[in-house]
């Protein structure tokens, strides 16, 4: 008895060991490929950049992060009615600031992080970190 359920174990080992080795290797992500799409090209530029200037709408403390910090910055801001919540640069505050700030935020919080030469922060008092456009674009560059 003992014999037949080691055997039966050793051949569920061998099959899984077979199944297994006919799977392909999970790749890793490759960080060229900004928008997901499996493909390296002028898309995942486009894509990139798209966040990386959304960053400092929707940096409103100018921390260098995008965080829930940000949201309630602007909403003091924007509540006040003080100049720095007119985010869309209209001369105006208005609920289109709100909007524009909402969609900046969502777009930099729902995408790969722009943070791409790893210092730890997206924006530079209040403007694209060109380190992180320089570091993408080597990567973009090189391909995966």
């Amino acid at each position: 008895m003992r014999r037949r359920i080691l055997s039966r174990a050793l051949g569920l080992i061998l099959l899984f060991g077979l199944f297994l080795a006919g799977q392909p290797a999970m790749a890793e992500p490759c960080p060229a490929d900004y928008n997901g799409d499996g493909q390296v090209n002028e898309d995942d530029v486009y894509a990139f950049l798209n966040v990386w200037y959304a960053t400092v709408e929707a940096d409103i403390n100018q921390d260098g992060q995008v965080t829930m910090d940000d949201v309630y910055a602007f909403l003091d801001l924007y509540f006040a009615g003080l100049p720095g919540a007119d985010v869309n640069d209209d001369g105006i505050v208005s609920l289109d600031d709100l909007y524009y700030f909402l969609d900046a935020w969502e777009l930099v919080t729902n995408s790969p992080s722009t943070d791409f030469d790893g210092d730890g922060q997206v924006t530079q008092s209040g403007t694209t970190d060109p380190g992180d456009l320089f570091a993408f674009l080597a990567s973009w560059h090189a391909g995966c």
